[in-house]
């Protein structure tokens, strides 16, 4: 119970109800409410699920969660069936009815990838009846639809979307106001 591991290398500490770790070759994994936290950057990220499997070798840290995930920190949060995530190329990757969530965005797939640079959500890849919807304001709703799409960031805010296949796009254009 209350199991807890920490790699400070890579500022995440991983805990939950049951875990096996190796020490030989920096594996394990654990379960019931397996939870990662990254602390590599002043806002943590969390991660929830029901299993979370572990690889830190080759000074790489691989984590892979399974079922029932959860995401969030104080800019994004998502859910999905599964995670993977690699520190090498600092690249996570959903699966299984991904959602995530933005500001006033919410971002759907059949697979969603994102990529970090320093630290923060750079790009975003949704692979597969990609989806935006962005609300405006009560009435209006934006709304952007492809077979991929490519999502920029800045300051963790959607700034540009290349849409690529089949691209339709419901967009309501705001009068200038006096």
């Amino acid at each position: 119970k209350n199991v807890a591991l920490r790699d400070s290398a890579q500022s995440l500490l991983l805990n939950g109800g049951y875990g096996i770790y190796n020490e030989k070759n920096n594996k394990g994994y654990i379960i019931e409410k397996a939870t990662v936290i990254d602390f590599s950057s002043k806002d943590s990220t969390f991660i929830t699920s029901d299993t979370i499997f572990y690889d830190a070798s080759d000074n790489t840290t691989h984590l892979k969660a399974y079922y029932n995930v959860q995401s969030w920190n104080i800019d994004f949060q998502s859910l999905c069936d599964s995670l993977c995530y690699n520190s090498k190329d600092s690249t996570a990757q959903m699966f299984g009815s991904p959602i995530l969530w933005n500001g006033n965005n919410q971002i759907t797939g059949e697979s969603i990838k994102m990529y970090t640079k320093n630290e923060n959500i750079d790009k975003v890849e949704v692979i597969g009846n990609a989806f935006i919807y962005s609300k405006e304001d009560t009435l209006a709703i934006n709304q952007v639809s492809g077979k991929l799409i490519t999502a920029y960031l800045q300051d963790s805010q959607l700034y540009k979307a290349h849409v690529n296949g089949n691209a339709i796009s419901v967009y309501f254009v705001e009068e200038e106001r006096d």
